[in-house]
C-alpha cells in the first residue's frame, strides 16, 4: 500500500472524528439543561458511538444475543443520527454566519432543541418507515465484460422480490 493511501485512511478517519466532536459540542451548547445534563447526553452521545465501533469490528460476537442485539440497533442508528445532526447544524452555522439566525436559537435554547432535534426524529422516523415498505426490483443488464446478461442477487431473493414496473 502506498503512502498516499495511509494518509487518505488516516485523513478520513481525522475529518470523522473532528464531525463527532463538532456535534458532539454543538449538542452540548444547544441544550438549555444544567452542565450535568448536557454531560449526561454528550455521554450518552459518546457510548453510541462506541456501540457503533463494536458493532462494526465485530467485537459484538462474545456477548449474549441480547446485549448484541442492543448494541447494533444503537451504533447503527446513531450513524444515522449522527448524519443528519451534523447536517442540522451545519446548516443553522451557515445560517447564523449570514445573519438569518439568531446566536440566542443556538445556544442554550429550547426551541433551538426543539427544532433541530424534532426535524432529526421526524426524518428518522420517516427513514424508519420508508425502510420497512420498500420496494424490490430486479435489477438485469447487458455486460460486454461479463460477456451477455447479468442478473444481480441470489436466488433465495428471487422468490421474494416484487417486480414494480
Amino acid at each position: 500500500m502506498s503512502y498516499l493511501r495511509y494518509f487518505a485512511i488516516v485523513g478520513i478517519m481525522v475529518a470523522f472524528l473532528a464531525a463527532i466532536g463538532y456535534v458532539g459540542l454543538r449538542i452540548y451548547k444547544i441544550l438549555p439543561f444544567p452542565t450535568g445534563w448536557k454531560i449526561a447526553a454528550v455521554t450518552i452521545y459518546s457510548a453510541a458511538i462506541v456501540a457503533l465501533f463494536l458493532s462494526f469490528t465485530g467485537r459484538l460476537d462474545p456477548l449474549p444475543m441480547n446485549l448484541a442485539t442492543v448494541l447494533y440497533i444503537l451504533g447503527n442508528t446513531w450513524l444515522i443520527f449522527f448524519v443528519y445532526t451534523f447536517m442540522a447544524f451545519a446548516l443553522t452555522d451557515i445560517l447564523r454566519l449570514f445573519h438569518v439566525l439568531s446566536p440566542s436559537f443556538l445556544f442554550e435554547s429550547k426551541t433551538g432543541s426543539a427544532v433541530i432535534f424534532g426535524l432529526v426524529a421526524i426524518v428518522l422516523l420517516y427513514g424508519r418507515l420508508h425502510y420497512q415498505h420498500k420496494y424490490r426490483t430486479l435489477l438485469t443488464g447487458a455486460s460486454v465484460r461479463w460477456g451477455g446478461r447479468f442478473r444481480i442477487g441470489t436466488r433465495s431473493e428471487y422468490v421474494l422480490l416484487k417486480l414494480v414496473p
